[in-house]
């Protein structure tokens, strides 16, 4: 271990521990996540709460509760207790995107919870296979105009955030493109390598990333504001031309509403010391995910901001759930 790595273990170690992070109150934390064990919310929740209870010596488990799209662990957090023994641990979707979907939510994203901390950014994009032609967005949409069968991007499914990328950016390349949503990101991808679809909307993960390098298909534009540290040399769509077309998924912490803020702001820098150790970095970056690590105030703006974005985008779509 050289020396900076040394120091910065040693900070964000010290950060940790200190007893003025350390909750008085002894028994158990649940962290709930609405995702089967192996997903990658879990995996991530998982990791954070080992450094959790290594750093505070209080015990934390993750507690999965699967279903409805992260609704059902959302809801069961916002009926816990306000004591900083429940802690929800989400994707963007369940606060910023289910909202405008799901007229029966069973729980409001705004009124229901305290915003924590992000803890990680996840990248998002528009790719092609070898069916489609175009080293640029730009030599893409040039393609995709000149036969009404080139304007076809498929999803890992049906409102999913990456659904809900496309139909932003269609609208503002002005082309009627046609949604093929799949039952998860895995098939997509194998028919855009393939060529059975032309693009594709969706994460980029590190399987994504390997793909691309090894030219069977080719990243043209990330959604975030600014490149990505993970990937340089791709543009955003904003450089691109776009820049309506900004979309972000994140992965978060939350509390009840009314848990006082003394505990808010103890999770808040428990979690953002977590986020500097070594390990923990190491384990976000080998799932393509870039370590985050906002204040409570500013994350709450992002989800504010996030919620609001996505209502126009959900409503043209003209997209609606089964239940």
């Amino acid at each position: 271990m050289n020396r900076r790595t040394f120091l910065a273990t040693s900070t964000a170690a010290a950060s940790l521990g200190s007893p003025a992070l350390v909750r008085a109150q002894s028994g158990v934390t649940r962290i709930v996540v609405g995702f089967a064990a192996g997903a990658g919310v879990d995996a991530i929740a998982r990791k954070l709460a080992d450094k959790l209870q290594t750093a505070t010596h209080t015990t934390f488990i993750v507690d999965n509760m699967a279903g409805a799209a992260g609704r059902m662990a959302a809801a069961n957090v916002k009926n816990a207790a306000p004591d900083g023994r429940t802690i929800l641990i989400t994707p963007a979707t369940s606060l910023t995107v289910l909202p405008h979907l799901q007229k029966n939510l069973g729980y409001d994203p705004l009124k229901d919870f305290v915003p924590v901390t992000s803890i990680a950014s996840i990248l998002l994009g528009w790719m092609v296979g070898r069916g489609a032609q175009g080293q640029t967005l730009a030599e893409y949409l040039q393609w995709a105009r000149r036969d009404p069968k080139n304007d076809t991007y498929g999803s890992p499914g049906a409102g999913s955030i990456s659904h809900f990328l496309g139909v932003m950016f269609a609208k503002a390349a002005k082309l009627d493109m046609v949604h093929v949503p799949y039952k998860g990101a895995a098939p997509a991808q194998q028919d855009l390598v393939s060529g059975q679809v032309p693009a594709y909307a969706g994460i980029i993960g590190r399987a994504v990333i390997n793909e691309h390098r090894a030219g069977r298909i080719r990243i043209l534009a990330t959604s975030m504001p600014k490149r990505s540290a993970l990937m340089p040399d791709i543009p955003t769509f904003v450089e691109s031309g776009y820049p309506e077309v900004v979309a972000t998924e994140w992965t978060g912490v939350f509390l009840p509403s009314q848990t006082p803020a003394p505990i808010v702001e103890n999770l808040n820098r428990q979690v953002r010391a977590a986020l500097q150790l070594p390990d923990m970095v190491q384990m976000l970056q080998d799932g393509a995910m870039e370590p985050a690590g906002a204040s409570s105030a500013d994350f709450a703006a992002q989800v504010r901001r996030e919620l609001a974005a996505w209502e126009p985008i959900v409503k043209a779509s003209g997209f609606r759930p089964d239940n």
